[in-house]
């Protein structure tokens, strides 16, 4: 037999000490890395917690400031306490270039004034410095070294105030890039993709709130606009009142003299002229009856405008018995029937309450079909205000024309047809109107009309 060998494998007795300090080994390695990667675990833990603390005081800022300059002020502050650096500073965009917006964050004011003030007297047009590359490409850009990098114009101050490096990011609103903002160190770091992406949100942000400011200034000026019509509108309207009670006032007496010297030429040569002469007479004084009806209105419709309005209770039901002994006759030569179910009292003014339904009621007299006339009065409950409904059986109004009834000098029908001056309707929409109330008509199922009108609630005055 072959001798032994004593290193043989085969021969040799596994060492106890050997194994186990093979195995202290492996648990030793195995611990370390296990303290690795909780302490990378944490570090990245802490690193997002960092992270998200700074969006969150950024979003804070952007939904609690009073206005922008307050908002980037707290979250250039921010910016600085998440990174380090000593500066930051905004710029917004104007006519094209950025400027400075005149917010920053400075840890030292005294140290930093020769480049703040280059800065603010700086406009950084597309590509030009770092906040000018930011603007053209829209995305963030990194200086490790500015002593470095000759692109940058304010190097020579920047280096003066002991500033070695600095990034800047976009402020989007959209994908329009509406202001840049920088920050500085005062010692060389290379570009971080983690605070970039950071800051590329805190970018988004603050484009929000200059969003918001935006459209803001848009509402006011929108808002102030509008007001300076609704007072130009409402100035004109009282200046065209004035001139219509004014004109209708003088014209009245005039008129009246020439139609009183017509009617005196018809009583006189009538049957003495030919033919001609009589009909032109006639002609002339029907002319003179409807503009002296016209005028009536006209003054009627201004004085409707014009008259400050007592708020005081109103019952309809003894305004709708009024209208009854009014158009006595006009009920009875229209066989009318007048049908006035239980109304409310309202809050108005009781002379142009009657007015107004005195206008409807007559309007549905006289507009009737062939059927015998039956007007009915009702009223609503709403909400806040009682609707009142005059319903007729008439000849109905089509429903493209419904919305221009209420114009003035509005006639849907010949003159022959049916006599008036096409204002009732106007005046009737000026008085609730002025009872901020609203005014409307509809047709009826299986003919006429419907008009409707609100009274808002509220106590006398």
């Amino acid at each position: 037999m072959p001798d032994r060998r004593d290193d043989d494998p085969l021969t040799t007795a596994p060492d106890p000490a050997a194994r186990l300090r093979s195995r202290l080994d492996r648990e030793r390695l195995a611990r370390h890395e296990a303290e690795r990667i909780a302490e990378s675990t944490l570090r990245e833990v802490y690193v997002q917690r960092e992270d998200l603390q700074l969006l969150e005081r950024v979003a804070r800022a952007a939904n609690e400031a009073e206005n922008v300059d307050a908002a980037i002020g707290r979250i250039l502050t921010d910016l600085c306490a998440y990174t380090g650096w000593p500066v930051a500073d905004a710029l917004l965009v104007e006519d094209g270039v950025l400027r400075s917006a005149g917010h920053w964050h400075v840890a030292d004011p005294e140290r930093f004034a020769g480049f703040r003030a280059l800065s603010r007297a700086t406009d950084f047009a597309p590509g030009v410095g770092l906040p000018g590359h930011v603007l053209a490409a829209g995305e963030p850009a990194w200086i490790p070294r500015l002593a470095e990098d000759e692109s940058f114009p304010r190097r020579h101050a920047a280096l003066a105030a002991g500033l070695q490096s600095g990034f800047a990011f976009p402020v989007l609103v959209g994908h329009e890039v509406v202001g840049v903002i920088e920050l500085f160190a005062t010692a060389a770091a290379e570009p971080d993709a983690r605070v970039l992406d950071v800051v590329a949100q805190v970018g988004v942000q603050v484009g929000r709130v200059i969003e918001r400011e935006r459209a803001r200034l848009a509402l006011e000026a929108a808002n102030g606009a509008l007001l300076e019509t609704l007072q130009d509108v409402e100035r004109s309207n009282q200046d065209l009142e004035a001139f219509a009670y004014i004109a209708s006032h003088d014209l009245q007496e005039p008129l009246r003299s020439i139609s009183g010297f017509v009617q005196l030429l018809a009583r006189r040569y009538e049957g003495k002229l030919d033919p001609r002469a009589d009909e032109y007479i006639a002609y002339t004084v029907d002319a003179t009856a409807r503009m002296q009806a016209l005028i009536k209105d006209l003054l009627r419709y201004s004085r409707v405008g014009r008259e400050a309005i007592r708020r005081e209770p109103v019952d309809l039901a003894a305004v709708l018995d009024r209208t009854r002994r009014s158009l006595t006759q006009a009920i009875a030569d229209a066989g009318a029937e007048l049908v006035v179910e239980p109304l409310p009292t309202v809050v108005g003014d009781a002379t142009q309450l009657a007015q107004l339904v005195d206008n409807l009621v007559g309007n549905a007299l006289k507009f009737r079909s062939q059927a015998p006339p039956v007007v009915r009065v009702r009223a609503e409950r709403e909400a806040a205000a009682w609707r009142i409904l005059v319903e007729d059986n008439g000849i109905g109004i089509p429903v493209e024309l419904a919305p221009k009834v209420f114009d003035m000098f509005q006639r849907l029908h010949p003159r022959e047809d049916a006599p008036g001056t096409g204002i009732g309707l106007a005046i009737c929409h000026k008085i609730v109107e002025r009872h901020d109330g609203t005014i409307s008509v509809t047709a009826r199922e299986g003919g006429g009309s419907c008009f409707s009108f609100t009274l808002p609630d509220g106590p006398a005055a």
